[in-house]
């Protein structure tokens, strides 16, 4: 039943009642334990306190007996008195024994002779009649005995008591009697002592009471405690009283006298009275604070084991496991807080987690099909991609085998050979670019594009793009427009190549695309407020716009706009281009610290905008370009540069070795690095062309070991390899190689690395075609605008609708037609297309008709 009534209690009563239980035990026994020492204590301290009054009333009785000892001995020892006992002379003991017992109020005096007869006995007080029986103290004071003894009345009378001293009574010669002297011990004797004490006094004589202080201690029988016990409890009437007998020393052992010291016990009823009062007040007072303490520890326990509970009902029942148990101790329910708060933290971070896993899960499903979605279009982009380049790559290619076909036949004459290489040379250009977009588009992905910055002239690059693009806008009837802000420098260092290409593949575009209207290209400072505060003082940003009026962009193509393989609609349509322009001009432009951002609306047009950041520079720091033009020979020497070719492809020692005997330069060959180092230690060329990968030894190796001889310091070294990858040039260039050539390389190239290396002057060969710098273009051109009225109307117009439409294949289709007696025309005609100097055409077309 309890077990089931301790079950059913809460938390908190659980706490409280064992608690309570515990504490009001441990209370009450203590309680107890406290009052019973106490109560103890206070009767070991009454009977301490009853001994010490004991030992005042002994005092103060030997006190009295001393006295009268005194007395005794001063009266026996008067010269008088043994006089007179020794005369026997009654009388004049009396008169002298009179005065003495007034004065020292003797109550008991008698002097025997020493045969035992009385001389003299004097009393008064309560004895003065009283019959004593004192035979024993008269034979005591006949034989001259000194004792302390009692005297009592004869018959039943047994009150009062005489303390008697006996002495001897001496002359100087021999004792002459003895004297006895006796005080009353009475009421008032016990009265006088009590004054000392504040205690009642009873003196018994042989077990019965003859004085007393307290009335009812004569009234009452009781029997004197031992003076060898402690103090007894004994009842005189209707109290009662602690007696402690008094030890009497100096009296006589048979004298039968006891004295009692009477101690009320009423004081130490009252005190153990008051005591368990104020002990149940105690007991009363510290059970209610314990009961208040322990309700409010109980809860103070409870409380937080409460929201504890309420807290873990309310995360378990409405799953929320965001709530804490506030902590606000450091104990044992503080530490359950702080795990339970953890494991809820676990919980809800494992609830997180499965939740975020199934989110993770949900996007990773869509990215898998959007990665699939993605992978499927660029599977379709790359195919179209291959599909368009496969057309981009076999137009030039058809075009070269068809007309080297063609040449192998020998049935042309020399005219007809030497447009068909132009052609030729032409559609390799045009792979040339191709192929090198793909390898840019490989190297960009590849994260290989590095940037080569040089000092140019801004202001030049942008007229020969104006010019280049001229042609093609008005071919089409359409408007363009450069426009440069007057702050902008003329001289600049950063990458010319990188720029240049991004600024055509836009130009491109934007004339591809536009219809009608025009394209502008806009070129500015950035606002000082919007420039980067990275940029140091000697650097500029600069700004550029491509603005056309073309078809536009529709919205969600602008997102795959720079993506690889990627074409907007209106590219697909134009069946032209490879997708790769607008990826590469924007990697280009982020390797020169900018960004590329597009705004386009449908039918009215783009406009793309791209910064650059790029350093000062000036006039003295263009470098110097060497002039443009077939080399037919080196000046006059005098030591002809000596010239290695060390390259284990045959047709590519034959093109070299070809092209440099042709000007005059003494050349030789290797086919691989070991062959080129015993040609170099035993011909010690100038210049060595030297390919990097060949067998038996490369051109790695061969270079260091060239160069670790002192002479071979000497000797310049120029590395010529296939490799697309700029990476490689400062691997080469560590090597010990003065210079880096990419093949395929344009026979400029060949000759402006010499020059600079070898501070060659070419020979160049005049065209008479252009004319004299004395000679005025009109001159020039009279012989031509002769030779083009000959020939046919709708030849010309043709001609006139080529060069307006910039189309550069159609024109030298047009220039076969030209009969082998106006060569000049023909020549002149080729030469303008080749350097797409559309105008030109324009120009004598417009003058023939004239």
């Amino acid at each position: 039943m309890l077990q089931r009534f301790y079950n059913n209690l809460s938390l908190k009563g659980k706490i409280f009642l064992p608690l309570l239980s515990v504490f009001l035990g441990m209370w009450v026994v203590g309680t107890l334990g406290i009052g019973y020492f106490l109560t103890q204590r206070l009767g070991t301290l009454l009977e301490a306190e009853i001994e010490e009054l004991a030992s005042v009333v002994q005092y103060a009785f030997e006190q009295k007996q001393q006295l009268l000892s005194l007395r005794t001995r001063w009266v026996a020892d008067n010269n008088n008195i043994s006089q007179f006992v020794a005369q026997k002379d009654r009388q004049k003991l009396l008169q002298t024994l009179l005065p003495m017992t007034t004065r020292f109020q003797i109550d008991f005096v008698k002097i025997v002779d020493n045969n035992g007869a009385v001389l003299v006995e004097l009393r008064q007080g309560e004895i003065n009649n009283l019959p004593l029986r004192d035979e024993a103290i008269n034979r005591a004071a006949k034989n001259g005995v000194d004792w302390v003894t009692t005297v009592t009345p004869e018959g039943d009378v047994l009150s009062p008591v005489i303390l008697a001293e006996l002495t001897t009574v001496k002359s100087p010669q021999e004792i002459v009697g003895g004297i006895i002297v006796g005080l009353t011990l009475s009421d008032k004797v016990l009265q006088k002592i009590r004054a000392q004490t504040h205690q009642h006094l009873a003196l018994f004589h042989n077990s019965e009471v003859v004085a007393a202080t307290l009335p009812d201690a004569k009234n009452t029988s009781w029997q004197p405690p031992s003076s060898q016990t402690r103090p007894k409890v004994i009842k005189i009437a209707k109290e009662t009283y602690f007696a402690k007998a008094v030890e009497l020393s100096g009296i006589s052992a048979d004298a039968g006298l006891t004295l009692v010291l009477l101690n009320s016990t009423t004081p130490l009823e009252q005190s153990k009275r008051q005591l368990w009062a104020g002990i149940s007040v105690l007991f009363l007072v510290g059970a209610g604070s314990a009961t208040v303490l322990l309700f409010y520890s109980s809860r103070a326990i409870a409380r937080p084991l409460q929201d504890l509970t309420a807290i873990a009902y309310h995360a378990t029942q409405e799953s929320n496991f965001t709530v804490q148990v506030p902590i606000k101790t450091h104990d044992e329910v503080g530490v359950l807080g702080k795990a339970f708060n953890q494991l809820i933290q676990q919980v809800n971070f494992l609830l997180n987690q499965q939740q975020a896993e199934v989110q993770r899960q949900q996007l990773l499903a869509q990215e898998l099909q959007h990665t699939k979605e993605k992978a499927e279009a660029a599977n379709r982009a790359k195919s179209e991609f291959l599909a368009n380049m496969s057309h981009e790559l076999r137009t030039p290619l058809n075009a070269i085998l068809g007309f080297t076909q063609i040449i192998l036949r020998g049935d042309t004459s020399p005219q007809e050979q030497r447009n068909y290489i132009e052609i030729v040379n032409r559609s390799g250009e045009h792979l040339l670019s191709l192929i090198n977009d793909i390898l840019a588009m490989s190297k960009i992905e590849a994260g290989k594009i590095v940037l080569n910055p040089s000092n140019f002239d801004l202001y030049r690059l942008l007229d020969t793009l104006e010019e280049m693009f001229r042609l093609k806008t008005q071919a089409k009837s359409l408007q363009l427009l450069f426009e440069r802000a007057p702050d902008i420098p003329q001289y600049l260092k950063t990458d010319e190549s990188k720029l240049r290409q991004v600024l055509i593949n836009l130009l491109s575009n934007a004339i591809k695309f536009t219809q009608e209207g025009g394209i502008a290209l806009r070129v500015g400072l950035s606002n000082s407020e919007h420039r980067d505060a990275s940029i140091e003082p000697s650097e500029i940003e600069l700004v550029f716009e491509v603005e056309d009026t073309g078809a536009g962009i529709n919205s969600d193509e602008i997102t795959h706009l720079f993506e690889a393989f990627s074409q907007t609609e209106s590219g697909l349509q134009s069946n032209e281009g490879t997708g790769l322009g607008l990826p590469i001009s924007q990697k280009f432009v982020e390797l020169m610290g900018g960004e590329m951002t597009v705004q386009s609306t449908p039918d009215y047009g783009s406009l793309f905008r791209f910064n650059i950041k790029a350093a000062r520079a000036s006039l003295q720091d263009i470098e110097k370009t060497h002039p443009q033009g077939k080399v037919i020979g080196i000046e006059q020497r005098e030591i002809i540069p000596r010239i290695l070719i060390v390259e284990d492809k045959p047709v590519n020692r034959q093109l070299l070795t070809k092209l440099l005997t042709t000007v005059g330069l003494d050349v030789r060959e290797a086919n691989n690095g070991k062959e080129g180092i015993e040609l170099w230690e035993s011909w010690k060329p100038h210049l060595i062309w030297m390919d990097m990968r060949m067998p038996v030894m490369d051109g790695y190796e061969a270079t260091r070991r060239i160069k670790a001889h002192p002479q071979g310091k000497k000797t310049i070294i120029v590395a010529l390899t296939a490799s697309a990858l700029e990476e490689e040039r400062a691997e080469i260039l560590e090597t010990g190689c003065d210079d880096f050539v990419r093949k395929p390389f344009r026979e400029a190239e060949i000759f402006n690395t010499m020059a600079t290396h070898l501070n060659l002057s070419y020979i160049y060969q005049e065209d008479s075609k252009k004319g004299s710098p004395q000679e005025s273009k009109e001159t020039l051109q009279r012989p031509l605008e002769k030779q083009l009225q000959q020939m046919p109307s709708e030849w010309i117009e043709e001609l006139k609708q080529a060069a307006i439409k910039g189309l550069d294949d159609e024109i030298l289709q047009l220039i076969e037609k030209i009969p082998e007696d106006n060569g000049s025309l023909a020549e002149t005609l080729r030469d303008w297309t080749n350097d797409f100097d559309f105008d030109a055409i324009l120009d004598l077309n417009d003058r023939a008709k004239i």
